[in-house]
Parts: C-alpha cells; structure tokens; sequence
C-alpha cells in the first residue's frame, strides 16, 4: 500500500518538472479511436490471411496493407483512455521507453543473428521496425493496464 502511494507521489512530481521547464503534456485522441483502431488492425489482418495471393503479385499492396496496420495500431496506441491521470501518463512513457528499447535491440541483434545463421544480412525496413516498436507498446501497455 505504501509503495502504491510512493509510485503516485513520484510520479506526481515527474510531472510537476516537466511542466515547470515547459515541456508539453502530450495530447491524445478521443477514446473512440481505439475502437477505430482495432477495426482497422483487423481488417488488415482479414485481408493478410483471406487474400495471401494479393500481397505476393508486386510490392505495393503488401506495403499498403502494413502501412494501415501500423495506422490501426497507432490509433490504438495513442487514443485515451476513460480515465486520464498522471498513472496512466507515466505508465504511457515507460511503456513507450521499453518498447523503444526492445526496437533498437532487435535492429542491432538482427544483423548478428542473421551472420551467425549463415544467411546473408538484410536490411530492416522501417515498417517492419516501427511495426515491432507499436506491437511491443500496445501489447506491454495493455498487460500492464491489467496489473495495475
């Protein structure tokens, strides 16, 4: 219970610093977003799986269909929630912080694993990366939300 109220007062103060020095709190979108997000995400995925032979005749309609994905998740990831507080604000930012991490882990590991596999090197596109990056976000944010 104590370090409950501890994290609150922390945090509390994280906040009070950033807006001292004039650092702007971020802005959301309406709640409703997350719902229009997670259509998105699906329909996506529907056209991923029931239309495969779609996404094999040229490049253009597989980068389409992952640049809505990452749309979709974007909604998901920066819509707001019911409640709005400084818990959930810093929840947001250490989330985003381990998810950021993960992403630069995974494009310097790749190449080595790649070389120690004995395949030749690719080169990590940047949908694939900031696709793994809002993944990793949305999915420690929500099982966080849980634990909390």
């Amino acid at each position: 219970m104590k370090e409950n109220s501890k994290s609150r007062i922390q945090s509390h103060l994280f906040f009070k610093l950033f807006s001292r020095f004039g650092i702007i709190k971020p802005r959301f979108l309406p709640n409703y977003f997350r719902i229009i997000g997670i259509v998105i995400i699906g329909l996506a995925i529907v056209i991923r799986i029931f239309f495969p032979s779609f996404h094999f005749q040229n490049d253009s309609p597989r980068l389409i269909n992952t640049s809505v994905l990452i749309l979709g998740l974007l909604f998901v990831a920066i819509s707001r929630d019911k409640v709005e507080d400084e818990m959930l604000e810093l929840l947001r930012l250490k989330t985003m912080a381990y998810a950021f991490s993960f992403g630069v882990i995974y494009a310097v590991l790749s190449p080595i694993v790649y070389l120690i596999s004995g395949e030749p090197v690719k080169d990590i596109e940047a949908q694939h990366l900031i696709f793994i990056v809002l993944t990793n976000y949305v999915i420690i944010y929500f099982f966080s939300l849980k634990d909390r």
